[in-house]
């Protein structure tokens, strides 16, 4: 019985490692890439950039999406559940996002801009949506495992 539970212990180690080697700070390059290739602008649940957004994005380029990756970790020191409860912090952050996805926009009018989130990035990336000026819109969002109540109104998002 033991030796049957050592492989299972010893993946399940390996995983959680990779995942905080995974972990990055928030993205602090500038976005850069042509008007002509898409902007996949990436928003990562409350455990902040870690090896789930690493894979999603990696397997959309290989499923042939040819866009500029862009990853927001929008948690900064409040990984987790401080994360998921810092009100303050969300409404900080959803700024910062409409700001960026604003500032591409504009100022590459044509550029098709893709927003991901997954879990607790799905809120920041509905709020940061609500935040948008009308001028400013971007053609997709997707959201992976949304930690946002069922309740929740989103159509000033998808406006």
């Amino acid at each position: 019985m033991r030796l049957t539970c050592l492989p299972v212990v010893l993946l399940v180690l390996v995983a959680r490692i990779a995942t905080f080697a995974a972990a990055g700070a928030p993205t602090t390059r500038p976005i850069s890439g042509p008007e002509d290739q898409p902007l996949l602008f990436h928003l990562p649940g409350i455990g902040g950039h870690r090896l789930p957004d690493i894979t999603l994005t990696r397997g959309l380029l290989a499923g042939g999406l040819e866009a500029e990756i862009y990853i927001y970790d929008w948690t900064g020191d409040d990984e987790g559940l401080n994360a998921l409860t810092n009100t303050h912090r969300h409404a900080q952050q959803s700024g910062i996002v409409a700001g960026k996805l604003a500032e591409v926009a504009r100022r590459q009018p044509q550029r098709r801009i893709i927003l991901t989130s997954h879990s607790g990035g799905a809120g920041i990336a509905a709020w940061a949506l609500e935040r948008l000026p009308p001028d400013v819109q971007v053609d997709t969002w997707l959201m992976i495992a949304p930690a946002v109540s069922p309740d929740f109104d989103l159509s000033r998002a998808l406006a």
